[in-house]
């Protein structure tokens, strides 16, 4: 019964399905390779920002590439939640009428 009610205050959270097995597994391992990834961008960054990578085209070029698919995988995430959240809020504004 908990996890019942669990699921449903995430959905009217508007935070999305909850997974279990395989695809939780999944998820939590591709977040934490994203989450290593955006360190290393980070760190890319400020040696950039102080100057110790030099201007690179090739290496613009990388990193436009990472960011592209991070775009990407951004909109998996939001397509995973989007039906989920739409009728969370949809189950609030009936409650508000």
């Amino acid at each position: 019964m908990s996890e019942g009610f669990r699921r449903l205050a995430r959905a009217a959270g508007g935070l999305g399905p909850t997974f279990d097995g395989e695809a939780k597994a999944a998820i939590e391992e591709l977040t934490a390779q994203t989450r290593a990834v955006g360190v290393n961008l980070n760190q890319i960054a400020r040696a950039m920002n102080q100057g110790l990578i030099p201007p690179d085209p090739t290496f613009r070029k990388v990193l436009e590439d990472i960011a592209s698919a991070i775009q990407a995988y951004d909109l998996v995430y939001v397509s995973m939640v989007a039906r989920s959240r739409k009728l969370a809020v949809e189950a609030l504004k009936d409650e508000q009428a």
